[in-house]
């Protein structure tokens, strides 16, 4: 997993900030484009559109095609549209970044750094330009994280730096605006306690057609104590808290020197260093209830997060302002939830695998294909467009009933009687994960069917976590919980399968120190779609493993 860490914006930035920034709003025009198709009125006009020229032609391919061209056109005018606002942005507060986020002014702008690259960006401004105001609120702008980069926490790290910034001048809030396509951005500052203040159309022609919503987040820092934390523990502003061995000891407020080595970090503590005492131990040596803490969060200093993304990770586990959870056995009344927490994680993929298989060199060669033999055919080029818009219905249909079919497998064998399969069975076990008393992720784990590896190690299986509880440290605690379970029956290896769409999972995985040892194609189809499943394992520590098949 990437180091990186959070710096101030420098002047050598500048085209990096500008290009992060761009790409990241781009990503956004294959959602604005399918908010504008929802729209009653649109799909109203559509419809017309499409009886009136099946009346008048007295033929289906007609009505399809004029379809096909007008949905082509109104794709292009809304990318125009969003590029014109791209192009706004880069020449207002991103054209001179240094006056724009002055520290002068009560502005502020920092970048997360990686592998010598600018990898995420955000800047905190007043709410209006006189320097009157920067005592007042703040807004936060330009958050953005490259894509490669996103599920480390990059994201909430520079969220907590901005609103560390603004705790420290004593402001009084930061407030955001977010459009209606950034769920996951909405759902990022909601995890760190942003409040939904205010919601409004854009009041452009654009934003009244397209029904734009503009969403206005607020954090509220009057009256937020500069440290809290549940049990006694205190973290002063400005000091870095670290957990030794059960403990928690914190240091004083003078910089702190860090190495990125797996999050490990070297400091030198300032006058004052105390160690707060720690909690009664419990049978498993930790901390009380690991899985369980409420969390409370600090303000954290910015250079907290160059420690790396591991130890920010652990940091946002004990920190993160969001609803605690905890890990337990699955019980009965679990049944429905976890089906249906299954069959959404899985079927949310097949977008991805759509856009997989319309990527293949194999999807591309057969369309074109297609396209000159019904235009030599037939003489039209409209009726070769046609003909590619059908097969691409075909496809995302058949792709569809690929993850459908899986689903069906799945929940008519082993998620059909949970406890038989996994309570009951030896070997085996299935966890949920709770949080405000709904069943939110899963995991289970049992002999693997590979003959080779039985007795050697043992399989995770149905890794599910809802939504909208990414990112909250859940899968890695359901995943720590199979390699505890594996490690104290004596096994020496966990194994698992995923497809290759399920790009989060393989970075989940790896982080946790499984290793990519094998791919296959479930099928022929899954062949000729280029589509695979990569095996992963894990060695676990102290024990002897054999080798992987």
């Amino acid at each position: 997993m990437a180091e990186y860490r959070i710096r101030p914006y420098r002047d050598e930035d500048y085209e990096a900030v500008r290009e992060v920034f761009a790409t990241g709003m781009s990503e956004y025009a294959p959602a604005l484009c399918l908010h504008v198709l929802r729209q009653p009125w649109v799909l109203l006009a559509l419809g017309c559109t499409f009886c009136l020229l099946l009346a008048s032609a007295r033929s289906l391919l007609l009505p399809v095609l004029a379809l096909t061209l007008l949905l082509a056109l109104a794709r292009h005018l809304l990318g125009c549209a969003w590029s014109a606002y791209i192009d706004r942005c880069l020449g207002d507060d991103l054209r001179d970044i240094g006056a724009a986020y002055a520290e002068s002014a009560g502005a502020r702008f920092w970048v997360a750094e990686a592998d010598e690259r600018v990898v995420g960006t955000v800047g905190v401004r007043p709410v209006d330009d006189s320097p009157a105001a920067a005592a007042g609120e703040l807004v936060l702008k330009r958050m953005s994280v490259r894509k490669d980069y996103r599920g480390l926490g990059i994201a909430t790290a520079l969220g907590r730096t901005a609103l560390a910034f603004a705790r420290q001048r004593g402001c009084q809030a930061v407030v955001l605006n977010t459009l209606m396509l950034q769920h996951e951005a909405r759902a990022l500052y909601e995890r760190l306690g942003f409040r939904q203040h205010r919601r409004y159309v854009l009041p452009t022609a654009y934003g009244r057609l397209a029904n734009c919503t503009v969403t206005t987040y607020r954090y509220d820092l009057s009256g937020v104590p500069s440290f809290r934390h549940r049990r006694g523990w205190h973290f002063p502003f400005g000091a870095c808290a670290r957990r030794v061995s059960g403990a928690t000891v914190n240091l004083g407020t003078e910089p702190a020197s860090f190495c990125g080595s797996g999050g490990s970090c070297r400091h030198r503590p300032a006058p004052g260093l105390r160690e707060a005492k720690p909690p009664p131990p419990t049978a498993h040596g930790g901390l009380p209830d690991p899985q369980g803490l409420a969390r409370d969060p600090p303000s954290l200093p910015e250079d907290l997060h160059s420690c790396g993304p591991r130890f920010a990770e652990r940091q946002s586990r004990c920190w993160q302002p969001m609803a605690s959870y905890r890990i337990r056995q699955y019980r009965d009344q679990d049944y429905d939830a976890v089906r249906t927490l299954f069959a959404r994680g899985i079927l949310e993929h097949t977008l991805a695998g759509y856009r997989h298989v319309l990527r293949s060199a194999r999807a591309k060669l057969a369309l074109l294909v297609l396209f000159v033999a019904v235009r030599a055919a037939a003489g039209y080029w409209v009726l070769g467009l046609g003909a590619v818009t059908l097969a691409l219905v075909a496809a995302w249909f058949l792709v569809r009933s690929f993850s459908t079919s899986y689903v069906q497998q799945a929940l008519s064998t082993d998620l059909r009687d949970i406890p038989a399969s996994y309570l009951r069975a030896p070997d085996s076990c299935f966890w949920v994960a709770e949080a405000g008393g709904a069943v939110v992720g899963m995991v289970a784990v049992a002999p693997p069917q590979d003959p080779a590896e039985r007795g050697v190690a043992l399989e995770l299986k149905r890794m599910s976590v809802s939504k909208d509880y990414r990112g909250r440290g859940i899968s890695k605690a359901l995943c720590g919980e199979v390699l505890r379970f594996a490690r104290a029956r004596g096994y020496g290896a966990v194994v698992l399968s995923t497809s290759m769409v399920q790009v989060a999972a393989q970075r989940l995985y790896e982080g946790q120190g499984f290793r990519k040892v094998g791919a296959f194609s479930p099928s022929l189809l899954g062949s000729l779609l280029c589509f695979q499943i990569f095996h992963y394992r894990c060695d676990l520590p102290g024990r002897t493993a054999a080798p992987p098949h």
